[in-house]
């Protein structure tokens, strides 16, 4: 017996010689943007937000009604919960409009408008966790913990935040991803990718701390994938 559903997801397994290849989508809440938002027609984004887009409180910039603010809300909120569950690609975008629940303005509804409608174009995507090799259950079998990280200096012009983003693997499936303002003010690239180095090795300790304290064992040590040069010498040091 396998699940079929889980908190609103639709989960498709399928058994392979390989593995077991896991997709996780969410239909039901990916249709309800399409009947509760009126949103614009024409051709689709491609991509969930537009290249370069931080969307910060402009002065001067036109606020929304209340009703406008409250569709805003009730829009971005089901978003993050279909970030968290089936669509990690929008992950970032969301973060964004997130940020924006207090005082949101025009141009914060439209970019969340086009992140729906990029979600409607591509309602057949989901989570797909593919792992590596197949545990016999048997002792001495060893699981494989990695990382990647990324970040974005200095992206929101207002405060100097940086954003950290990164994914933690288990067998080469993704367990945990994750797109995070950062909460201080770095002042250098290096500096804000090694912040976002140290967050996704707190994620490859958690996940190798549930595995290890059900006497599972993983294979060390565990790799964390850096693009900075800076970052990766000081982690080395």
């Amino acid at each position: 017996m396998s699940v079929e559903e889980y908190v609103g997801s639709k989960i498709d397994m399928t058994r392979r010689e390989s593995g077991t290849e896991i997709k996780i989508t969410q239909p039901v809440l990916v249709q309800s943007l399409e009947d509760e938002f009126n949103l614009p027609e024409g051709k689709p984004p491609r991509v969930p937000a537009t290249a370069g887009q931080i969307l910060i409180t402009e002065p001067g910039g036109v606020n929304l009604d209340k009703k406008g603010s409250k569709t805003y809300r009730s829009g971005t909120a089901k978003l993050m919960y279909m970030m968290q569950w089936s669509r990690p690609d929008i992950y970032n975008s969301v973060r964004g409009l997130a940020r924006r629940m207090a005082n949101p303005q025009e141009r914060h509804l439209k970019a969340m408008q086009g992140c729906m409608r990029y979600v409607l174009a591509t309602r057949n995507r989901g989570l797909l966790i593919r792992p590596e090799g197949t545990w016999n259950g048997k002792e001495g079998y060893k699981f494989r913990i990695h990382g990647r990280s990324d970040s974005d200096y200095a992206a929101n012009i207002q405060d100097r935040r940086s954003i950290s983003g990164g994914r933690t693997f288990l067998n080469v499936a993704p367990v945990v991803f994750r797109s995070a303002t950062q909460r201080f003010v770095t002042l250098s690239v290096t500096e804000a990718e090694t912040a976002a180095g140290v967050m996704v090795a707190q994620d490859m300790m958690y996940v190798y701390r549930i595995l290890t304290s059900m006497g599972l064992e993983v294979e060390l040590p565990m790799l964390l994938e850096m693009d900075n040069k800076g970052a990766v010498d000081l982690a080395n040091n």
